[in-house]
């Protein structure tokens, strides 16, 4: 009677070689059950070659796989050789998938999974490559030496390339290969921003081992469980602007913050969204920083319509910021006009009295005339005869609203809005010299003497 041997077993009438990982024990008939097939190797076990004819020959860790009663590393990170023996390890012992951060090629005679280089995580667990210990996504391998050490650490939030220019943030999208992304601090390893353009980690953390992590008392992570991996880690901030870099169109900047008479983003910006600064509207003005249209408003003179500010005519003023149309001077009034410059013209005090006219109030009880606390809000009539009025000094900003004054002793004025007193009343003449009185006064007419009507103007008298 034929008979099966050991790591073999009978199929349709012929026998054949148990394959990678089966193996059979001892000789049984061709008859016999217990010769058709071979047993698979216990989980995680494979043998090294074909027609196994020993359990204890399933001594080839599969790929991927660890032995549960070693931790993760422990012979390969304390340098252990791998010896079944050495390890305390049977074949055919319980066995597990590599943990997270660990992998097993099954090409070298460890048992409990290689630790992955340089602080790399796995995305899975039963990881069987080197290949497969990536950097996640945020995050770059610090390292002072170009990669023979190092370990994981976020993008930097905000550093400036030189100390001078400003601070910039970086972000770094996708998990790679620790080689792509080694630096001393994350300005080559991960991706900046722009020029100016700050970041802040918002994004969930997705390396494996986060549960697994604890935080440093003596220096907490503020963004514990978030990273900056993607533009939208990317910020600017109220009152700035965002546009292409006008040396490289591929990057951004920012502008730091808008300048004056524009306007930026009115609150923190995520993302790299082109968001340049606004400008204000015809002469409307805005200090640096400004973060709305409603922070634009028109300068003194200016009056505010919907196309903008312009600078009022003669005779109208308009208060800073008051977004209002120009309003017109109180009667008799003006203002002194210097083409784009209102300064003149900015309240209701730069309207003043012209020559030759009054602060007139109706109101006073005593003398419309002398009003006891004149107002610029009061109109300016032309002053009556006997009375006048100089003007204001054109070097002065705001009126000193002039009243018109009455002509002294027998002086009066030839008609009403008159700037001086340039006459003498009738019955008064102009003294000659010799003749008494002042020369070139009006005094009264002496005895057998009269004057009917007003001299003509004095100074042609003298």
């Amino acid at each position: 009677m034929e008979v099966v041997p050991p790591g073999r077993f009978w199929e349709l009438n012929v026998v054949r070689d148990c394959p990678k990982g089966l193996y059979r024990e001892g000789y049984v008939n061709t008859t016999d059950a217990a010769g058709i097939s071979c047993l698979s190797c216990p989980e995680g076990w494979t043998t090294e070659k074909t027609s196994t004819g020993s359990r204890d020959k399933c001594s080839v860790l599969l790929p991927g796989r660890k032995v549960s009663s070693l931790a993760p590393g422990a012979d390969s990170d304390s340098g252990g050789d791998g010896a079944l023996a050495a390890q305390g390890v049977v074949a055919g012992d319980t066995t597990e998938a590599c943990p997270l951060g660990f992998y097993f090629d099954g090409k070298e005679a460890i048992y409990g999974c290689r630790r992955c280089p340089l602080g790399t995580l796995t995305k899975q667990t039963g990881s069987e490559s080197v290949d497969d210990c990536l950097v996640p996504p945020g995050y770059y391998i610090q390292s002072p030496d170009g990669g023979s050490t190092g370990q994981l650490a976020k993008c930097p939030n905000n550093i400036s390339a030189d100390g001078i220019a400003p601070a910039s943030g970086f972000y770094r999208a996708n998990w790679v290969a620790p080689s792509a992304v080694i630096d001393t601090d994350g300005r080559k390893g991960c991706t900046p921003c722009g020029e100016g353009v700050l970041s802040r980690p918002t994004a969930q953390d997705e390396r494996t081992d986060l549960e697994s992590l604890q935080q440093d008392p003596a220096n907490p992570d503020p963004y514990f469980g978030l990273v900056a991996s993607s533009p939208f880690s990317c910020y600017i901030m109220p009152g700035w602007g965002l546009t292409f870099d006008i040396v490289d169109f591929t990057k951004m900047r920012a502008i730091i913050p808008c300048p004056a008479n524009t306007y930026g983003v009115a609150k923190e910006m995520f993302g790299l969204t082109m968001s340049p600064c606004k400008s204000c509207t015809k002469n409307l003005k805005s200090e640096p920083g400004s973060t709305a249209f409603s922070d634009c408003t028109n300068p003194a003179g200016f009056g505010y319509t919907s196309e903008g500010a312009n600078q009022c005519p003669d005779g109208f003023w308009a208060e800073k910021g008051s977004m209002s149309p120009c309003e017109q001077c109180p009667e008799g009034r003006y203002t002194e006009y210097f083409p784009g410059d209102g300064s003149y013209q900015s309240s209701l005090n730069s309207c003043k009295v012209s020559p030759g006219r009054g602060v007139y109030s109706a109101a006073s009880t005593s003398n419309a005339w002398d009003p006891p606390q004149p107002t610029a809000a009061m109109n300016a009539r032309p002053c009556p005869v006997g009375m006048f009025s100089p003007g204001e000094d054109s070097s002065v900003n705001e009126t000193a609203n002039p009243v018109c004054q009455q002509c002294l002793g027998f002086e009066s004025t030839a008609e009403e809005g008159s700037t001086s007193c340039n006459v003498c009343k009738a019955g008064a003449g102009v003294c000659k010299a010799g003749a008494g009185g002042s020369p070139g006064s009006c005094a009264a007419c002496p005895y057998n003497t009269f004057q009917l009507v007003t001299i003509a103007d004095l100074s042609q008298l003298l």
